[in-house]
């Protein structure tokens, strides 16, 4: 049941959520309404899974499977691929940039990920999303915001704009902006 692209039915048991997925936070409201709709019809669209020796580790479809979790199902439709590690977080990346509410935050430690860990340059991060040099260039910087700076972005007190000039700023000067 490892086929390089199987559909089939999985255990939600048999699958365990990713560790390097991007995106760390959901709107309650949103996956309330969510949940509701997987309780009446279902998972509609295949979740994306990879083999990890025990199970299976979620690569997409984060929303999906908490949905389906608290709504109780036994077993979510999936979609199997062999990927190695690269390939999850690239698709990771550019899953969640496809869906509502990624933090700027979220989507500049993805591709601080893909830059560190897997040799990704910002050129092919912006070819591979879509988007400017400049706008890869200006998310990546965002992970270099104090812990406070980075709070303050996460809780929607500054645009994404404004973090960006902050972080362009040592850590004193940030903390005294």
């Amino acid at each position: 049941m490892t086929a390089t692209h199987e559909l089939t039915s999985l255990p939600l048991a048999k699958i365990k959520a990713s560790k390097s997925n991007p995106r760390q936070s959901m709107d309650r409201v949103a996956l309330d309404e969510l949940t509701a709709s997987v309780r009446q019809h279902g998972v509609l669209q295949p979740l994306l899974v990879r083999p990890n020796g025990v199970g299976y580790e979620l690569v997409a479809g984060h929303r999906r499977f908490r949905a389906a979790t608290i709504a109780e199902l036994e077993t979510v439709p999936v979609l199997i691929r062999e990927l190695d590690d690269k390939q999850v977080l690239e698709i990771q990346v550019i899953e969640n940039l496809q869906r509502a509410n990624l933090s700027p935050l979220e989507e500049a430690q993805g591709y601080a990920v893909l830059m560190t860990k897997h040799g990704y340059t910002a050129e092919r991060i912006a070819e591979r999303i879509g988007m400017s040099l400049k706008y890869v260039y200006d998310r990546v910087k965002l992970t270099q915001l104090t812990e406070d700076a980075q709070q303050l972005l996460v809780d929607g007190r500054i645009t994404a704009g404004h973090a960006i000039l902050l972080a362009r700023l040592k850590p004193a000067d940030q903390a005294r902006a």
